[in-house]
């Protein structure tokens, strides 16, 4: 029987040669691409895995299971990244250019890092919408959230005091418009 330690259910049934190649995007914040060479001086010179195990695992990771993307530049510089990562940099024009251009302009024996240009995209949700994404976390949490009962308890007050805010300003400005 397995504890579960807060860790997803994906991530479980990976096995450890898997794990340590997805370990390497998770502490580096899934905001990276990450060169061939990088890879393999963390993963085969630390003798963790060798080339051949790590083709296949990261074959295994792009095609089967798409949690992870490739992207290969002009010169043959091999570039992985989390899949989602690399989509939304990809239908961003503008950062789209600055990948493709680092990745085009890259040797494929340097082992490199370099950050995917992202673009935050700023919406105005209503009080109403405010409200109904409060009430979704809220359910979502209480379903699959671990964590102890103190902090369930203190996220619960955070989202309660969240709610009388939102009633509040709701009251207030039904009082101004009668």
């Amino acid at each position: 029987m397995e504890m579960n330690d807060g860790k997803p259910g994906w991530y479980i049934r990976l096995n450890e040669n898997e794990k340590r190649i997805v370990d390497i995007f998770l502490e580096t914040k899934c905001r990276f691409l990450i060169s061939r060479p990088e890879l393999e001086r963390r993963l085969c010179k630390t003798k963790l895995m060798n080339p051949r195990t790590l083709t296949h695992r990261l074959d295994y990771l792009i095609f089967e299971k798409g949690l992870i993307g490739k992207l290969i530049g002009e010169k043959g510089a091999v570039f992985y990244a989390p899949r989602p990562m690399i989509d939304i940099a990809l239908n961003d024009p503008p950062s789209k250019r600055i990948v493709e251009a680092v990745v085009n302009n890259a040797s494929p024996k340097k082992p490199m890092i370099c950050s995917i240009p992202l673009k935050a995209e700023l919406q105005n949700v209503s009080d109403a919408e405010m409200w109904g994404l409060l009430v979704r976390a809220a359910e979502t949490w209480k379903k699959v959230g671990v964590a102890s009962k103190r902090k369930k308890e203190k996220l619960y007050r955070e989202l309660q005091k969240r709610r009388k805010e939102l009633v509040r300003k709701a009251q207030r400005a039904r009082e101004d418009n009668p």
